[in-house]
């Protein structure tokens, strides 16, 4: 894999919806310089360019479906839709799954693209990340530190 990078996305100031910012700032450490990191709070569409001529793009982000807080959501893009249901609940003018869908349907997409969703519980203006998400950043920060691992080594 040549270019790798790492998504995580949301609103700081959105409670749970800060996950996938959390997510980014944990792995900037620990990830190889060889794999970008980025933390965003953009509009979602701008993400296309930013992973254009990326071999891989692994996103993370709060979800707001029927599951648990805390439930870590996994779908491979390029195999999968990623559920409306776990998108439902997105605090961007233009979602991420729309992005995904258009980049899906312009052939944007990069050749291993993964999203990580955590299911989120609290959205008020304000709040922090609920104790049951924060507890899940660890975990997803685990998948994608060992996925971006396997990616580099041609797994």
């Amino acid at each position: 894999m040549n270019r790798i990078l790492v998504v995580g996305t949301g609103n700081s100031w959105r409670g749970d919806d800060a996950v996938g910012l959390e997510v980014a700032s944990a792995l900037r450490g620990r990830l190889p310089e060889s794999a970008r990191v980025l933390a965003t709070e953009a509009e979602q569409s701008s993400l296309m360019d930013e992973w254009e001529g990326c071999d891989a793009v692994l996103i993370a982000d709060a979800v707001h479906s029927s599951a648990a807080p805390g439930t870590v959501h996994r779908v491979d893009l390029n195999a999968e839709v990623v559920p409306h249901a776990v998108l439902q609940g997105s605090t961007h003018h233009f979602s991420l799954g729309d992005t995904i869908e258009l980049a899906r349907a312009l052939k944007r997409l990069p050749a291993k693209a993964l999203f990580f969703g955590i299911e989120g519980a609290r959205y008020a203006p304000g709040e922090p990340l609920s104790p049951t998400v924060a507890a899940a950043v660890p975990t997803i920060v685990e998948e994608i530190a060992q996925e971006v691992e396997a990616l580099l080594n041609g797994n």
